[in-house]
């Protein structure tokens, strides 16, 4: 069906029923999942993929700039010629899907970089530590969030019913159930969903004591110790923690579907030295 220079590479998208896409490899002279070398023949590369909630096949044009860790919109609110948000008769707004080169890049959901600063103070026989990290850059997708929205359950539906309406282009106001029955519901608009995925965090703390072994007949020393991980979110934007994974495969990073909360841990440690 596509003419000699096109090639089109069948591949199953996991998630797409979100009405996203995300990037397994690299776009463009790019490196398939398979390690093979491929090159391109004036952009005109196709890439077909399978969508589960689609009566047809999408076919995702090449893209020079889209890389391992990239996601896109597949769809939008409707918009006038002006480029807003377009409002009907009935006061409610209505979702369309994009065509293949007009997906809309979401972002990356791998990070920029990665910080982390440990420190250790002691006194006498005192020792207390601490680790704070950081994740710089990078979004996430929140399908909870927009569930919860769609259910009118969730902190933001409950403002918008209490306020009366939706803010929607600066001036016009719509009903807050129409608003995330649309926005929310189904597979959701996801743009309305990214949030950053930079955080930072006290890692890791811990206080210690040493017993010292004058005090044990000169047997050995004893260190006791409490220690805590995943204690505290300094700075996170996100619904929950961007850290958290659903798979540790390509696919599905960045992306909270009801997944586990992450876990704050206290532990003990006693050890001896001889």
């Amino acid at each position: 069906e596509q003419a000699a220079h096109q090639h089109q590479y069948q591949h199953k998208e996991p998630h797409d029923k979100h009405g996203l896409l995300q990037r397994s490899g690299m776009i463009g002279n790019h490196q398939t999942e398979s390690g093979d070398h491929e090159q391109e023949d004036h952009c005109k590369k196709v890439y077909r993929h399978k969508m589960p909630h689609r009566k047809n096949a999408i076919e995702q044009p090449c893209q020079k700039e889209a890389y391992l860790g990239d996601i896109y919109s597949l769809m939008d609110l409707k918009r006038d010629a002006n480029g807003a948000v377009y409002i009907d008769e009935n006061n409610s707004v209505v979702t369309e899907s994009l065509e293949a080169n007009n997906y809309i890049k979401l972002g990356s959901v791998l990070p920029k970089g990665n910080l982390a600063w440990r420190n250790n103070f002691s006194w006498k026989n005192i020792n207390v530590a601490f680790l704070v990290s950081a994740r710089l850059g990078g979004v996430v997708f929140s399908r909870t969030q927009a569930v919860l929205d769609n259910f009118g359950v969730s902190e933001a539906s409950a403002a918008a019913r209490d306020k009366g309406y939706v803010s929607v282009n600066g001036n016009d106001r719509v009903n807050p159930e129409g608003w995330y029955s649309v926005v929310a519901g189904g597979t959701a608009v996801p743009q309305y969903y990214i949030y950053s995925a930079t955080n930072i965090r006290l890692q890791e703390a811990s206080i210690g004591y040493t017993i010292p072994r004058k005090w044990l007949g000169n047997v050995c020393d004893i260190k006791v110790s409490l220690i805590g991980r995943n204690l505290w979110m300094i700075y996170n934007k996100a619904p929950f923690d961007p850290e958290s994974v659903a798979s540790t495969d390509n696919f599905y990073q960045g992306i909270d579907y009801f997944m586990m909360p992450s876990l704050r841990n206290i532990g003990f440690n006693l050890s001896f030295k001889f």
